[in-house]
């Protein structure tokens, strides 16, 4: 999840970056809005695009982790250790989150409060004017325009108009959506910066719509000379905003042709090309190496053995593939019917995959010797026994490996694993075939 986080920050800076250097002052608002929102929404999915000739094959399946205590007998199920690091930061999510929800409901409630202390004006096509009393200033919600009553009297500035743009357009479901984004990635910055863009967008798209009928000098002089209130709610449509006047003027008056748009972003679909493939090869590489319970990370580079131990090219193999041969084992992945422990032949899918590990977890606890550690004196240490093993094709488990710091520890882990009572083995178009597990196991010796 920390990864998925970094690559989406990292994807909506070069977004934003891009927009604020090569397109922030051109005058086809449109397309910019356009650009903002599909960006802004794409960069949620990009880390999760897969090109398959980045991945590396997985060819393991990696058993849940063993946890054993040197005085009680633990099971995590899970197969995930949650550290108080982990709690505290998923406290200080949540507490973020009820936060920013608070603030976005009491922005909710300062709006619909207006709606019951002011009157309304049934205006046309669903849309209703609220004349405000004691608030020079207008904005539009949803299909609500709020509308100071003297304002909304004196003709000669067009706010009205201004308003309207925003309703046709729904300028306000645009910030409603980056709004929600912000109370559920509260912590990244960017959808703040997307939010503040877009909401400058929509009043370049509502001026230009105004003066197509309006003098340019005459409404921005007008502008200018009127006093106005300023509403700190990021999710409407505000006519007034002091520090975006002085931009709203300049670029009006700016002429971007379609061919020099056109070019930009050509160039920013080359940018969007690179961004997929360095998200896809740092996706590969990560995927090499798997995190187990967040301390071993184990390589999943074997698939495939031969008898005398040396690796042959990987390649899945089809059905008509399938031998007698008893050098070839076939990825878990693309193994029809997997290996069955006793007392699982009932499940299916992931049910039997947990029901295998389940039981593994239990049969290591109940036989590995714990007073292996009391000779090594690792009181108050944690060791990591990273172990892997193949169920033949006639359900018996061979092929043993462990990897540990500690050899009486990796002889101890081998000499449980072969205990491992004989399972019946997994098939392929109804032949027999091996297969390759790792299971790690964690020893915790306590004090």
């Amino acid at each position: 999840m920390l990864f998925y986080v970094l690559q989406l920050v990292l994807i909506q800076a070069v977004f934003i970056l891009f927009y604020d250097r090569f397109l922030r002052r051109e005058s086809l608002f449109n397309w910019n809005r356009w650009y903002l929102l599909a960006t802004g929404l794409l960069s949620f999915f990009l880390p999760l695009v897969k090109i398959h000739w980045f991945e590396k094959p997985v060819f393991t399946e990696t058993l849940k982790p063993v946890i054993i205590g040197s005085q009680s007998v633990q099971t995590q199920l899970s197969g995930q250790i949650t550290s108080g690091h982990g709690n505290l930061l998923l406290y200080v999510y949540v507490a973020g989150v009820l936060v920013m929800s608070y603030w976005f409901v009491y922005k909710l409630y300062q709006i619909f409060r207006l709606t019951k202390t002011n009157e309304i004006i049934d205006y046309q096509h669903g849309i209703k004017i609220v004349l405000l009393q004691q608030h020079r200033e207008a904005f539009t919600f949803v299909n609500y325009i709020f509308i100071d009553k003297d304002l909304y009297q004196n003709q000669n500035l067009p706010i009205l108009q201004h308003e309207l743009v925003h309703y046709r357009e729904k300028h306000w479901l645009d910030l409603l959506v980056f709004e929600i984004l912000k109370i559920l990635f509260w912590f990244n910055l960017f959808i703040w910066f997307y939010q503040k863009r877009l909401s400058a967008i929509h009043e370049f798209i509502a001026d230009k719509q105004v003066l197509k009928q309006h003098n340019f000098a005459d409404y921005f002089q007008r502008l200018l000379q009127e006093h106005f209130a300023s509403r700190q709610v990021s999710f409407i449509n505000q006519f007034y905003n002091p520090s975006l006047l002085k931009t709203r003027i300049m670029i009006q008056k700016k002429n971007t042709t379609i061919k020099q748009t056109v070019l930009k972003y050509l160039s920013f679909a080359l940018i969007l090309s690179g961004l997929i493939l360095v998200v896809n090869a740092c996706n590969s590489k990560t995927s090499n190496k798997k995190t187990e319970s967040g301390i071993e990370q184990i390589d999943h580079d074997t698939v495939v053995h031969l008898k005398n131990g040396k690796k042959i090219q990987v390649k899945v193999v089809d059905d008509e593939d399938i031998t007698n041969d008893d050098d070839v084992e076939v990825a878990f992945q693309f193994m029809k019917n997997p290996p069955v422990y006793p007392g699982c032949e009932s499940k299916t899918g992931q049910e039997l995959k947990d029901c295998m590990s389940h039981k593994i977890q239990k049969f290591v606890m109940r036989h590995f010797n714990t007073e292996v550690a009391k000779t090594l004196g690792l009181k108050g240490e944690r060791v990591k026994i990273l172990t892997m093993f193949t169920i033949g094709k006639d359900g018996k488990v061979g092929k043993i490996k462990a990897r540990s710091k500690y050899r009486s520890l990796e002889k101890e882990a081998k000499r449980v694993i072969a205990m491992l009572p004989q399972m019946k083995p997994g098939t392929q178009i109804e032949k027999p075939v091996a297969a390759t597990y790792t299971l790690p196991i964690i020893f915790k010796v306590e004090d």
